[in-house]
């Protein structure tokens, strides 16, 4: 023991506590924390002092960590960290601490003598002014007189991180030391003699440099990196033996040895001089390996919440499990993990589990975590079914801790209304007798509705009475209409209503079905469209209807016009006998001692329904079961109501379910729990933007307002399905809150505002983003990011050609009033300033000043929006490749303007924000007119005019791509979408790119239409005046609506639903920040279990459970290359038998694991298209080894199709090519040319598309 550490006799000679007596309850905890990066005098920030201490005042706040309440800890971090705050800390806040209490002082920030008198020491505030220090900085003495004055505490620790006077001496790079550090170190030595037994700890040497980086641990102080990882349990048991406490002494031996080999011994921690008590407590360890487990299971638990998997909720169970059994072996109990492992395992779905973990944390009196503990109890429990249990315990967490994140949420549960069960109330239809002649009678609809109304009656709660039948003759329209308006009047939002219906209905695949409306089922006495049920009919019938809880079976054929009407706005349930590829059937089953016809789906949900539990069923568990009934041991069908429908497709057919899959059957599901569910999920494969917005309106208002992070979630949701409007419309409120989520909300509302029409908005909120986030480089990119967009220039080239110098070239009608609705609608309505607009028109526009003029917005558009507009003719050079003729085209050696050419200019200048709009047409034909197009220009190119984009060898149709745009034949090469793509996006008039095609193979029409010219340029200005271009998709759809011209658009699919000349450049990249933000857990994950596995393969552990997570956690993060790597090795480490059998050993779900690293092996394969072939094998051996693994069969399915695909595919590609390379002489060319366009892939990130027609 050093002489520092040793015990300076009186009331601090102090022998060491037993380990369970060492945190006892009858001292608080108190600390001032101060941390300053942004200073008001800019030249005095710092990068990382502000992050330092919100890690340290987030850290001690957490149980092993000591535990201090939020309210006893004054947290003052750069603005908040004022002169006058401080001051005010120091003499106020530092009154309330009693002589038994501890006291922590941390400082991360400038200090320094005042360069006039130089014996006097201050620490630089947020608002000091270097050139008035004694007036503006804080005094180091106010320390000394505050612990002197104020403080009756006799337990003080102080850390100072102080030592960064490389700002004040205007040397950027390094937090300085020098002779500032001796000068602030002296005085802090003594403050701790002169209060007796303070415990001092400085960050550097006189003449060092403090330093400072973001490899620690993404940004850190060097100092304050080792603080914290050793207040997390690396300082326990350093030079000490190992008891699960980390002490002073422990803790400043720890920093100073660990940062001076850090550094090289460039940096040296200072001790203070002053005796103290060496064995303070200051957290609970439990050892550094039960704290890696803790961090570890932290970041699973949110991996496990993004991708909603039961195995990852487990895998954090796991490490969880592991921190606690290490802490207790250090003897120490480690609170986090417990309460970590109820959230685990309340994710899972285990709320016994739940229960039972957190139990040991809740005593009396509570200790710390013990709130959060009632809160896990409660809610598992109701999730049990106890609900006078779950009731006590939120209770008793309300009382607790009344201002947690989750009080209000308690408090909801404890006030809903208790209602009792509702009615239940039933209508069933069946009609196997019609009296439209053309309906043949059916067998089975009676006894469908036999079968039910027997299965209900014998459930509890039910009520034979509220159960309406409708057979045969009483099943007319007529009939059906008024027991569906009794419904309607008799229902109250707590009932159950249940309508099946049996019988004839009108399929998709009926042809002419335009003919008949949106006629869907049959009645007994339908004989037209009239006396038959719509699909809209059936909807509004069921709207009607006030039950919360209203579910329609249909044993009878789908129709897509009333699934979507359900999926979109229903708020009922839809239990469907099949998909749209697939008829309902009937089948033969005993019913009372006979044998009858009923409808297969009916028999296997009857038998369902009567074999479950009534009160815990939900519509998932029920739609599985009857799954599992038609597929495994079910009835087999008798005749498929379509004779064309063979025996081995009807063996497969899958019901549908419209609706939420955890929703009881027989009854309202607990609003609350489903709220507490779906407010922690973060991915929603299920959910449809329609079933959201149906969700949400469920949620009762009062719920949303004391549960905000389940907004939160509905935006991501939202977000995730594309529905920005939605997502902003969420964010707009809840992003205002303050609260653990208040970041993720800030953060998704910049995204929502990026990706939406709201734009503008997006630099405000991506700056208050920015002052919440702690890493300074992803701070600073914000801030200019949102500069950046707040102050867009707006470039345009517009091109106008009516008169052409060279006589034998035809004028243009239109073209310069083209160029001047354009530029008034690019004044008026798109932000365009007049003197960034470059007009060129007629004799101006040469072919010089056009491609000069284009080059400069080129460079323009590399960082901001541009426009390059052109009206004039358009032709072919004697190649088939498309031109632009300029104003003095053709005169001499004036060629026209290739489009290859301006395409490669844009490339060459990446001009990420340049949009092209070319209201010209591409003729190849000699005495074409009409069209905006000249003939073809036949002269041979100089060597030097004949170098372009085009001159790189083409990969024939294989790389002209596009759903509804064939190959454009124009001459002697293919059109590539690069070739025709001029900038990002580029707008030309279909008709201009199809007549070209048309002229190619000798088809040129013989009447142009007159009014075709300029159309494009008319419909395209009406939208934007509209308001109807809030992105280039629905610019264009709005353009093409009057059906004049016909726009098409060439661009990269994610450019359609961007927002209007706007810069893309600066958006994606503050895109890309948001989402290292939203990753940054995932990244921490990988980081830990890197660490973790290298450790443990040192100790001749191959780890392959840790493999699988890190596998795991590549592919959340992005990087397919690195999981795929990793998992291949876990699988090969389960598959060796002497590994397998260790793992065996402690792990008994081994077993389980390797049939899980199959699935993600093959799973990531799959998605990142690195090997089809192998992820079939992966996902095959997955479904082998687990049956009932959908996840395993639904991506093996889909690894399939795209091995059979792409293999077969390629072939039929490569071959109709070399078909259509030999003059197609058996003819089809369209068809083919059709299919190649269709199924071709792209050989490069250019793609041909076309917005959706």
């Amino acid at each position: 023991m050093t002489d520092a550490f040793r015990p300076a006799g009186g009331e601090r000679n102090v022998a060491p506590l037993p380990v369970e007596q060492r945190f006892a309850t009858d001292f608080d905890l108190w600390a001032i924390v101060v941390g300053i990066s942004a200073y008001r005098d800019e030249g005095l920030n710092l990068a990382w002092a502000r992050r330092d201490a919100e890690k340290l005042a987030e850290l001690i706040q957490t149980p092993s960590g000591g535990g201090f309440k939020p309210e006893h800890i004054r947290l003052l971090v750069d603005a908040q960290a004022t002169t006058a705050a401080i001051t005010s800390a120091l003499r106020s806040f530092l009154q309330k601490p009693k002589p038994e209490d501890m006291v922590l002082l941390y400082f991360a920030c400038h200090g320094s003598p005042d360069p006039v008198r130089p014996n006097v020491t201050y620490l630089y505030t947020h608002d000091t002014d270097r050139k008035n220090v004694s007036g503006t900085a804080l005094p180091m003495r106010e320390i000394n007189m505050s612990l002197q004055e104020n403080l009756a505490a006799e337990k003080v620790v102080i850390i100072a991180d102080t030592c960064h006077s490389a700002s004040i001496a205007d040397v950027d790079g390094v937090r300085g030391g020098g002779n500032d550090a001796e000068v602030v170190n002296t005085y802090l030595e003594k403050v701790s003699r002169a209060h007796g037994g303070v415990a001092l700890l400085t960050s550097a040497r006189a003449n060092e440099t403090a330093r400072e980086d973001e490899r620690w641990d993404g940004g850190h102080g060097v100092f304050t990196h080792f603080l914290l990882r050793g207040l997390q349990g690396e300082a326990d048991g350093y030079r000490r033996p190992k008891d699960g406490i980390v002490s002073v002494g422990e803790l400043f031996e720890y920093v100073r040895d660990n940062v001076q080999r850090e550094t090289d011994d460039q940096q040296h921690p200072v001790i203070g001089p002053a005796l103290f008590d060496a064995d303070l407590p200051m957290a609970v360890s439990g050892g550094v390996d039960a704290r890696e487990h803790v961090e570890l299971a932290r970041r699973l638990l949110v991996l496990g919440h993004r991708l909603d998997e039961r195995d990852r909720y487990l895998a954090a169970a796991r490490e969880y499990s592991a921190a606690i059994r290490l802490s207790r072996l250090a003897g120490a109990a480690l609170p986090e993990a417990m309460l970590g492992l109820g959230r685990a395992l309340l994710a899972a779905d285990d709320a016994a589990g739940c229960v039972a973990a957190v139990q040991p944390l809740i005593a009396d009196p509570l200790p710390a975590g013990g709130e959060e503990a009632l809160l896990l109890r409660g809610v598992g429990r109701a999730k049990l079914g106890d609900v006078q249990g779950a009731k006590a315990s939120l209770e008793q967490f309300v009382a607790a801790s009344p201002e947690h994140e989750y009080a209000d949420f308690a408090r909801s549960y404890l006030t809903r209304p208790q209602q009792g069960p509702g009615h239940r109330f039933a209508l069933l239809i069946g009609i196997d007798e019609y009296s439209y002649p053309n309906l043949a009678n059916l067998s089975g609809c009676v006894n469908d509705v036999a079968i039910m109304e027997r299965v209900l009656s014998s459930l509890a709660g039910a009520d034979p009475d509220e159960t309406v039948v409708l057979t045969n003759a009483s099943a007319t329209r007529a009939g059906i209409a008024a027991a569906f308006a009794n419904l309607a009047e008799r229902a109250a939002p707590t009932d159950t209503v249940l309508v099946q219906f049996s019988g004839h209905s009108l399929p998709d695949s009926v042809q002419n079905r335009a003919e008949r409306g949106d006629l869907y089922l049959f009645m007994h006495d339908t004989v037209d469209a009239g006396s038959g049920v719509s699909a809209s009919e059936l909807h509004a019938w069921l709207q009607a209807i006030r039950s919360r809880h209203t579910t329609i079976v249909l044993d009878t054929h789908p129709h897509r016009a009333f699934l979507e009407l359900a999926e979109r706005e229903g708020d009922y349930r839809v239990l469907l006998a099949s998909d749209s590829a697939q008829m309902a059937f009937e089948t033969s089953v005993e019913f009372d001692g006979r044998l009858v016809t009923a409808g297969s789906f009916t028999t296997a949900l009857a038998g369902e329904l009567q074999e479950s539990d009534p009160v815990t069923l939900t519509f998932g568990g029920l739609l599985d079961g009857v799954i599992r009934r038609l597929a495994v041991g079910g009835p087999q069908p008798e005749s498929p109501a379509d004779p064309d429908v063979a025996p081995s497709e009807i063996s497969s057919l899958i019901p549908v379910l419209i609706g939420d899959r955890d929703d009881l059957v027989f009854g309202e599901s607990d609003i609350h729990l489903w709220a507490f569910d779906f407010a922690l999920r973060r991915t929603y494969p299920r959910e449809t933007v329609e079933r959201l917005r149906a969700r949400r309106r469920r949620v009762p208002r009062g719920l949303t307002d004391a549960l905000p992070s389940i907004e939160v979630s509905f935006a991501r949701a939202f977000i995730e399905r594309g529905a920005i409007e939605d997502a902003r419309s969420v964010l707009e409120t809840v992003a205002t809150r303050d609260g653990p989520h208040a970041i993720e909300a800030v953060r998704l509302l910049a995204a929502a505002q990026l990706g939406g029409s709201r734009l503008r908005d997006a630099p405000t909120t991506l700056r208050v983003l920015a002052d919440r986030i702690e890493r300074a480089d992803l701070r600073a990119a914000l801030t200019e990011q949102a500069a950046q967009l707040e102050h867009t220039r707006r470039r345009a080239l517009l091109v106008g050609i009516e008169l052409y110098e060279n006589g034998e070239l035809a004028g243009v009608k239109g073209a310069l009033n083209d160029v001047r609705l354009i530029r008034k609608a690019l004044q008026e309505h798109c932000g365009f300033a007049d003197d960034d607009i470059t007009v060129l028109q007629n004799r101006k526009a040469t072919r010089a000043a056009i491609v000069e003029s284009f080059r400069q917005l080129a460079d323009a558009a590399r960082t901001e929006p541009a426009l390059f507009y052109f009206a004039g003719n358009g032709s072919n050079d004697r190649d088939g490749i498309p031109t632009l003729v300029s104003t003095d085209g053709r005169l001499g050696e004036v060629y026209d303007i290739r489009v290859d050419e301006l395409a490669s200019m844009a490339k060459a200048a990446d001009a990420a924000n340049l949009v092209s709009i070319v209201d010209a047409s591409f003729i190849r034909y000699l005495g074409a007119g009409g069209y905006r197009s000249v003939p073809t220009d036949l002269r041979e190119r100089r060597p030097d005019r004949q170098r372009g984009f085009f001159d790189t060898a083409l990969s024939g149709l294989v790389s002209v791509v596009s759903r509804l745009v064939p190959s454009l034949s124009l001459g002697k090469r293919d059109l590539a979408v690069s070739q025709l793509r001029i900038g990002s996006v580029t707008i030309y008039d279909r008709q201009a790119i199809e007549v070209s095609w048309r002229v190619a193979q000798g088809n040129l029409p013989t009447d142009p239409k007159p009014g075709a010219q300029g159309s494009l340029t008319r419909q395209l200005t009406r939208a934007l005046t509209r308001g109807n271009a809030h992105s280039y998709r629905g610019w264009v759809e709005s353009a093409r609506a009057e059906s004049v011209s016909d726009p098409l658009v060439f661009a990269e699919e994610e450019l359609l639903d961007e927002p209007v000349f706007e810069n893309h450049r600066v958006r994606e990249s503050a895109r890309t920040v948001l989402r290292k933000l939203d990753a940054e857990p995932i990244a921490e994950a990988v980081t830990i279990l890197r660490r973790l596995i290298d450790e443990r393969e040192k100790r001749g552990d191959w780890d392959p459970a840790g493999r699988l997570d890190l596998g795991i956690a590549w592919a959340a993060a992005g990087d397919h290359a690195a999981s795929i790597d990793v998992l291949e090795r876990a699988v090969s480490l389960y598959r060796d038998p002497t590994i397998m059998m260790r793992e065996r050993e402690h792990d008994p779900r081994a077993d389980a694991r390797l049939r899980e690293a199959h699935y993600q092996l093959g799973r990531v394969l799959y998605e990142s298209g690195t090997d089809f072939t192998k992820a079939v094998s992966e996902l095959d051996k997955a479904a082998a080894m687990d049956p009932h693994d959908a996840r395993a069969r639904y991506y093996l399915g889909q690894a399939i199709r795209q091995m059979v695909e792409r293999e077969t595919l390629a072939k039929a590609t490569t071959a109709l090519i070399e078909y259509l390379q030999m003059g197609a002489p058996l003819g089809d060319e369209d068809g083919v040319r059709e299919f190649l366009g269709s199924r071709a892939a792209p050989t490069s990130s250019s793609e041909t598309l076309e917005p959706p027609g």
